[in-house]
């Protein structure tokens, strides 16, 4: 896709903030279209074999020979059928996967008439487990705060722009490990399926495709069953001018979700421009300057005084915020109380 639009990014996808070089509606043509031939799935399978960390399902590599060329939509229906002829009992009504960094995708799925739950953490949260974790998460070189925030405003972007398709629910990582049968019920009801053994989910242990206890893969400590423990742990791992930092960038999407910065005090320019944090590991794609850059904190200004200020052009809008559906639902949280600094 990127290579037929003559596009060279650090990845494939990108955060999609002032994306104007494509649209969604683009990417779902593509994919409904491209074949990917033998050979891709060779490399797929082959580059999946040179990758054991987090290889939790090893039986993905007996199924190249079982997977044929087909559209992407096809190949990952091949997957998911011929992992269950391997690992499931046959009473499954539903078979599905976890998919993480590629929201994205979601109005793609669900164009194609797979349900989507999407799970939205505290960006605060989120970039404590990514970039101050106590152990090796494999995430690889620090990335800058900037460029995350960003992704998980993509995040938010998504979960507004879909909230009201049928096969679409998206829910809070804290409400998840709080009360996940309280969480899970809506989902369920989405799938049709009875909710029997909800209330169980806080206390039995979590278990994998072999009867073990599944640990998890948390960025600080193994967890044998859902638990709140990972809630808030930004208040203990982050710098405090980091937290600012998430806060100043995020808050029109943090309250949103319904989480509340620590200090009220909505955008203020100075907190970007004072802010000093530096990796000890910086990622070798980004500039070391990322984070304090005038040009993309001129950027964040832009777009906080588009919320509390008139509205542009819808065109425009799309450009800064992917859809005026987006914008429009966070300039109601902004005129809520995210606009009382300068």
């Amino acid at each position: 896709f990127d290579r037929a639009r003559g596009l060279s990014d650090r990845y494939p996808f990108g955060d999609l903030f002032c994306e104007s070089r494509y649209s969604n509606q683009d990417l779902i043509d593509f994919l409904d279209a491209h074949t990917v031939d033998r050979g891709w799935l060779n490399a797929l399978f082959e580059r999946l074999g040179r990758y054991h960390d987090g290889l939790w399902t090893p039986e993905t590599l007996d199924l190249v020979g079982e997977v044929v060329p087909d559209t992407l939509f096809g190949v990952y229906r091949q997957l998911l059928a011929a992992l269950y002829q391997r690992l499931g009992d046959g009473n499954a009504l539903w078979i599905g996967s976890k998919e993480i960094l590629l929201e994205e995708l979601i109005p793609w799925f669900l164009h194609n008439d797979i349900p989507v739950v999407q799970i939205i953490r505290d960006p605060r949260d989120v970039i404590s487990s990514v970039a101050f974790a106590n152990r090796d998460n494999q995430t690889g070189a620090s990335r800058p705060i900037l460029y995350s925030c960003r992704l998980w405003r993509k995040s938010v972007a998504l979960a507004i722009s879909c909230t009201d398709q049928p096969l679409f629910h998206w829910l809070r990582y804290e409400d998840l490990v709080t009360d996940p049968g309280a969480a899970l019920a809506p989902v369920f009801d989405m799938l049709d399926i009875a909710a029997v053994g909800l209330d169980r989910l806080s206390s039995a242990p979590l278990t994998d495709q072999y009867g073990q206890t599944w640990q998890g893969n948390s960025s600080f400590a193994d967890l044998g069953s859902i638990s709140g423990s990972p809630v808030g742990r930004f208040r203990d791992h982050l710098p405090e001018q980091v937290r600012e930092y998430i806060e100043a960038v995020c808050l029109p999407e943090m309250l949103w979700a319904g989480y509340q910065p620590v200090n009220r005090v909505g955008f203020d320019r100075r907190v970007l421009d004072n802010f000093e944090f530096r990796f000890d590991d910086p990622h070798a794609a980004f500039p070391d300057d990322f984070d304090c850059k005038a040009d993309e904190l001129d950027r964040e200004q832009r777009r906080f005084e588009m919320l509390t200020g008139s509205p542009p052009e819808p065109e425009i809008l799309k450009h800064w915020f992917f859809s005026t559906t987006v914008y429009d639902q966070l300039r109601r949280n902004c005129g809520a109380g995210g606009a009382d600094a300068a």
